[in-house]
């Protein structure tokens, strides 16, 4: 969705991740890594990510590749980090 300033929003469910700890773990780390993408993206937009639970215990680099290729295919992201 067109937007002025670029606002995203990250969704866990408890199907993902039973515990809070769990689902907010997943959900600070996805952030991190959204902001790591932000500065190539082309147009300010609304973005809504539900990451899968893979997000715990992979690497944070996988983590930001993983959000990268999204954007990508979205056709948001200029550059590659």
């Amino acid at each position: 969705i067109p937007a002025m300033k670029t606002k995203v929003s990250v969704t866990v469910s408890k199907k993902v991740a039973k515990t809070a700890v769990d689902r907010n773990r997943i959900r600070r780390r996805t952030y991190a890594a959204v902001e790591k993408v932000l500065g190539n993206m082309k147009n300010p937009v609304y973005a809504m990510l539900m990451p899968k639970k893979e997000f715990l215990s992979a690497p944070f680099e996988t983590v930001c590749a993983e959000v990268e290729s999204i954007f990508k295919k979205a056709g948001l992201i200029v550059l590659s980090l």
